[in-house]
């Protein structure tokens, strides 16, 4: 029996690595964050300091970069396999970094 050749070349794992990364990420952090302020007391003494928000809005854009770097991937590895991963993550991480994006900076506002 002959081999058919289907025209894409091996499949590159890195590239779905990325897509699942850009998914998953964001919220798994975002969860994370979640329940870690949840598990403060109530108070002024245990409020977050601005920069773990700054640190979240920084998993949120990386995830972002890879979810568009995974689309690259399409030719080799098929877009069922890397599609669906990747255009839910990047809206996904989309939507957390403009929601982190706003609360950075009303947390930066001095109180009245």
């Amino acid at each position: 029996m002959a081999a058919t050749n289907t025209g894409r070349t091996s499949p590159h794992p890195g590239y779905t690595l990325a897509a699942w990364f850009s998914l998953l990420a964001p919220l798994i952090a975002a969860a994370w964050f979640y329940v870690d302020a949840n598990q403060r007391p109530p108070g002024p003494d245990h409020d977050r300091p601005p920069f773990v928000l700054a640190i979240l809005l920084g998993i949120f854009v990386v995830s972002f970069i890879a979810g568009c770097v995974s689309l690259f991937g399409i030719p080799r590895n098929g877009a069922l396999r890397i599609l669906p991963p990747a255009i839910l993550g990047i809206i996904v991480s989309l939507l957390l970094a403009l929601v982190a994006a706003f609360f950075l900076t009303i947390s930066g506002l001095p109180p009245n």
